[in-house]
C-alpha cells in the first residue's frame, strides 16, 4: 500500500507550457498529460518514466522537468528530485510550485539552510508589488511531507504568525483516505503576550508561542491542550521537533483549558484529560482557524 500526494501543488496548478522546438508538440503534450494522470493514480515510478522520455526529446520541457522532480519526491528520492527541479528553476526561477517542491526536497535531505533560502525567495514573491496569483494572499505553504505506514504528515509553514490566524507552523496527521486524524499547531498568542508584558513578566519584544492542540472530548466539550511554550518564534527545526515528538507520543499537557460545547473546527474525539486543573469557560472557544489543505494535497489511497 502506498500513500501519495496528488500531482497538483498547493499553490499552483502547474499549468506550465511545454515548448518542444523541432518536435511533435501534440504528441509530447499528450505524453505529458499521461504522466500527470499516472501521478494522480498513485503511480509515480511509471509517471517518471514518461517525463524522462519527453526530456530525451526536449531537455528544456518545463512541465516534464518539474513533474519529474515531483515524481522523485513521491518516490523518496529528494536528491534526484533536485536534479530536475534545479534545471526547472533555472528556466523558471519565480515559479511558485518549483520553489515549494524544491523546499520540500531540501527539507527531506535535512538541508534546512538551503530550504530557508528558498523560503525567503517564496516570501519575497508573496510580498512583491505584483505577486504571482498562485501565492498572492496565501497564508501558508506545505514545507515538508513525511510518509507514514498508515498515511502522511504534512508540516506547513505560515508567512505571518503576527496576523490571524496567528500560526507559525502546523502539522496535519492524515490517514491514507485523506481523513484528518490530528492537527497540532505552533500558535502565537498576542493576548497572552500583551498581558505578560503589561504585568512586567516579559520584555517588550518577547512573544509567547504555544505548541497546542484542540480536541473534542467524550462529552460535548472541547479542550485546548498546551504542551510547550516559548518566548520567541521557534525556528523551523525546533518547531518540527516539537510537532513530531508530540505526534509520536502525546506529551503531558502543561495547561488544559476546557470549554462547553463544540469548537467551530472539527477535531477527533478523545477521552478527557485530567492531568491538571482546567480553567472553565462558558460559550464556544476561539479556535485558531487553520486553513484546510486542498483536496489536491491530501493523500489518496491506491492499491
Amino acid at each position: 500500500m502506498r500513500f501519495v500526494l496528488r500531482a497538483i501543488a498547493l499553490l499552483a496548478g502547474c499549468g506550465m507550457s511545454l515548448a518542444h522546438p523541432g518536435g511533435n508538440q501534440d504528441a509530447l503534450r499528450s505524453k505529458f498529460q499521461e504522466g500527470r494522470q499516472l501521478i494522480e493514480q498513485g503511480k509515480p515510478a511509471e509517471a517518471l518514466a514518461v517525463f524522462e522520455s519527453i526530456l530525451k526529446e526536449d531537455e528544456r520541457a518545463r512541465g516534464s522537468l518539474s513533474h519529474a522532480g515531483y515524481a522523485n519526491l513521491l518516490l523518496g528520492r529528494p536528491a534526484e528530485a533536485l536534479r530536475h527541479l534545479d534545471r526547472f528553476r533555472a528556466l523558471e526561477p519565480n515559479h511558485v510550485t518549483g520553489l515549494v517542491w524544491s523546499i520540500q526536497a531540501y527539507q527531506a535531505l535535512g538541508q534546512t539552510t538551503q530550504a530557508e533560502k528558498l523560503r525567503a525567495e517564496l516570501a519575497g514573491l508573496r510580498h512583491s508589488s505584483n505577486p504571482p496569483k498562485d501565492i498572492a494572499g496565501k497564508l501558508l505553504f506545505p514545507r515538508e511531507r513525511i510518509s507514514r505506514p498508515d498515511g502522511i504528515t504534512i508540516i506547513s509553514d505560515y508567512f505571518e504568525p503576527g496576523n490571524a490566524p496567528n500560526l507559525a507552523y502546523s502539522a496535519d496527521v492524515l490517514l491514507g483516505n485523506g481523513k484528518l486524524q490530528r492537527r497540532l499547531a505552533v500558535h502565537y498568542d498576542p493576548a497572552a503576550t500583551r498581558e505578560a508584558i503589561a504585568a512586567g513578566k516579559l520584555a517588550g519584544k518577547a512573544q509567547i508561542y504555544f505548541l497546542e492542540e484542540y480536541l473534542a472530548t467524550s462529552g460535548k466539550g472541547t479542550e485546548r491542550r498546551i504542551y510547550r511554550q516559548a518566548f520567541e518564534r521557534p525556528t523551523y527545526e525546533v518547531a518540527r521537533g516539537w510537532l513530531l515528538d508530540a505526534i509520536a507520543k502525546t506529551p503531558e499537557p502543561i495547561y488544559i483549558e476546557k470549554f462547553h460545547g463544540r469548537a467551530s473546527a472539527s477535531f477527533p474525539r478523545t477521552d478527557p484529560v485530567t492531568a491538571s486543573e482546567p480553567r472553565s469557560s462558558g460559550g464556544t472557544p476561539q479556535v485558531p482557524e487553520v486553513p484546510d489543505l486542498p483536496a489536491s494535497l491530501r493523500p489518496n489511497r491506491t492499491p
